[in-house]
This record gives C-alpha cells, structure tokens and sequence, in this order.
C-alpha cells in the first residue's frame, strides 16, 4: 500500500516522512532490521499475510534468497498477479486467502483502489484524512477466511519467523487468529501496520495491538515508515516490530 499512499499523498497535499534513528543502534530499514533481529536465520519461513501482488514477497525474497515464504491474498484479481509473478518460484507459495479471528466464508469490501480493499467497511471519516475516491467501496464480494493457528495446524507449520501484517485495519482479528503460536512462542517477530486515525469501522487500535501482542510477551521493538498528514502534522499509520 506504501507506493499508492505516497503518489496519493502527493496529489492530495500530503507529505510522507520516515523517522530517523542512529544508525548505530537501528537500521531506518524495517526489512534490514528483521534480517538483523532473526540472526543467524538464513533460511526463514515468512508469511506474508494481505500481500497485494507481491511488493512485499518480492522484498523478502530478495533479502532472504533462501527463504520459504507463504503469500496470502484473498482479492481475485491481486491474487492472480501475485501468483504469475511468483510462478516460477518454488520457494513462494501463494494462497487465495484472507486471515483473521474465526475462519468461514465472509464478504469483503472491494474499494476504488484495491491497495484499500479490506474484510472491514469503509470509516465514514476515512476520506478526511486519506483523500477523496480512495477508500470508496465499489462492490463486496465473498472470500475465504482461516485462522494462522488453523493454517499452520493443517499445514504442519511449527514455526513463523516473521509474521507480516497489512490487512487495512483487521491486523488485530490476525493476531487474534493466531494465538495458540503467539502463546506457544512459535513466531519469532512480528511486523505489522498499525492505522492511526478513523478508516475503517471496527479497526484495531494501537493501544489494542499493543496490548494483545504484551498478553503474550510481544514487546514492541521499533516503528517504521511514519506518515503525518501535511499541515496539522496527524500521524495517520506506523509499521512496527514486535519481538520477544
């Protein structure tokens, strides 16, 4: 979503700013920082949970040539994109799926731009912040939902080492689907996005992730990727890390 949010931002008098730390203690890069936070892990298994057509797939592939990464989308079209550009690679396994609390079959709301498509309805303050015409929800269509817990137990997946989240406000019904690997202590660390301002109904909160991550150890680490809205210098959403 990063890459339409900045050219989004541009048009609609917004600026996109990134948080700098020492260097010394921190890579500014969230994705260095996760190879450096998994060690000596040269092989990871990585879910890509809300993978879109594979922005993020393609930035773990390459940071991690011998990776074994799980891409999940649940949108048709997305979905499709994603697994043509991941055809030929048999260490990229995509999956026409949406996660979050409970599975079943559930509607899903498909918005102007399919960056925003999420499980949640549209916040009726959302464009006050995002800009006209992005959020606007065109059609809802049916999508398959699992739970991670579920997914690994059927999949014989003993350990995440990194569990990535951009699900547009149902991060948290994530985190919740996946508790017995959070309490088991079987995901290594977590990177998330965290919406900041009202966009969509029902979307968890920051002091709500926060806490649910800490109800199993989860410390957050660090924060990446800040965006302020342009004059009143709003936050509107932050990447972050949680680790042990």
């Amino acid at each position: 979503m990063k890459k339409f949010i900045k050219k989004a931002f541009n048009v609609s008098g917004y600026e996109i700013r990134r948080r700098v730390i020492d260097p010394k203690y921190e890579p500014r890069d969230s994705f260095l920082q996760q190879k450096a936070l998994l060690g000596a892990v040269t092989d990871p298994l990585i879910f890509d949970v809300g993978a879109n057509v594979g922005e993020v797939t393609g930035e773990y592939r390459r940071l991690f040539p011998n990776a074994i990464i799980y891409a999940f989308e649940p949108f048709p079209e997305s979905f499709r994109r994603l697994q043509a550009t991941f055809a030929s690679d048999r260490r990229v396994h995509p999956h026409q799926l949406g996660f979050a609390a409970r599975a079943g079959t559930v509607p899903f709301n498909v918005n102007s731009d399919a960056v925003t498509n999420s499980l949640l309805m549209t916040d009726a303050v959302g464009s006050s912040f995002w800009g006209i015409n992005i959020l606007d929800t065109i059609q809802q269509i049916e999508v398959e939902i699992v739970t991670v817990d579920a997914f690994c137990q059927t999949n014989d997946i003993k350990h995440i080492d990194i569990l990535k989240i951009d699900t547009q406000g149902a991060e948290r019904l994530v985190l919740q689907g996946s508790g017995r690997m959070l309490f088991e202590k079987r995901i290594s660390c977590v990177y998330t996005e965290i919406l900041l301002v009202p966009t969509y109904q029902g979307q968890g909160k920051f002091h709500e992730i926060l806490g649910l991550l800490d109800s199993y150890s989860y410390k957050l680490f660090s924060m990446y990727n800040f965006q302020h809205r342009l004059g009143s210098n709003r936050l509107l959403q932050v990447d972050a890390i949680f680790t042990l």
